[in-house]
């Protein structure tokens, strides 16, 4: 009997350990919430009704390319971010290439709302690369609340150091964002300035993280 309680008590203490590993703001695993999916559902469905007011026979379901909103919502909520955003792009190029528009064209894929990886932010923000996410062996919890006077994309620096965007908070806006003590987040306005520079909790548990904004317009 001894044995048995101390093979589920081994048992159980492996789910947790391999739970912890999944970590809850980590686009490889993690679905995308409902404002991620409803920018990638509407700029998908915008982009493939010009797709197939150009040419209705570029219509594929099997592939994605299709205009069909709460299909590409439903799928978002149930798959990683990062396979979203790769499905983005591979829609885009399906249907660039249907209607006959080369990369360089000006025909427009979806954009599922922000600055994903490459490139680099204005005032306040960390040189890309140089600020990245470490382990992720202690959750914790950020409330993000936009005291400023303008909007404000919320983004997680990757482990490369790349920022992830999460939510769009407009004046007076709060959310609660699950993520790991060593994880580094920033808030961007328009014009690609941080406000406050680089966001982290600072214990386990709950931090509420208030942006009043270092960077005025």
């Amino acid at each position: 009997m001894k044995m048995l309680l101390a093979a589920i008590a081994a048992t159980a203490m492996l789910g947790c350990a391999s739970a912890a590993v999944a970590m809850p703001n980590d686009p490889d695993t993690t679905p995308g919430d409902g404002y991620f999916c409803d920018k990638y559902a509407s700029s998908t469905k915008r982009f493939v009704d010009g797709v197939l007011a150009r040419k209705p026979s570029c219509l594929d379901y099997g592939k994605g390319v299709h205009a069909d909103y709460q299909m590409h919502f439903s799928w978002c909520q149930r798959t990683p971010r990062t396979e979203v955003e790769g499905a983005a792009r591979h829609i885009r190029d399906l249907g660039r290439q249907c209607v006959g528009v080369g990369r360089g064209g000006n025909f427009r894929g979806p954009d599922i709302g922000g600055h994903n990886g490459g490139g680099s932010f204005g005032a306040g923000c960390p040189a890309p690369g140089s600020v990245r996410s470490a382990n992720s062996s202690q959750p914790t919890v950020i409330q993000f609340a936009n005291s400023t006077f303008r909007t404000l994309k919320i983004y997680w620096l990757d482990f490369n150091g790349q920022p992830k965007f999460y939510r769009e908070l407009k004046h007076g806006q709060d959310y609660r964002q699950p993520t790991y003590m060593t994880h580094p987040w920033i808030a961007v306005d328009a014009r690609g300035n941080c406000v406050d520079g680089v966001l982290k909790a600072s214990r386990p548990g709950d931090n509420l993280i208030e942006l009043f904004g270092d960077v005025r317009n």
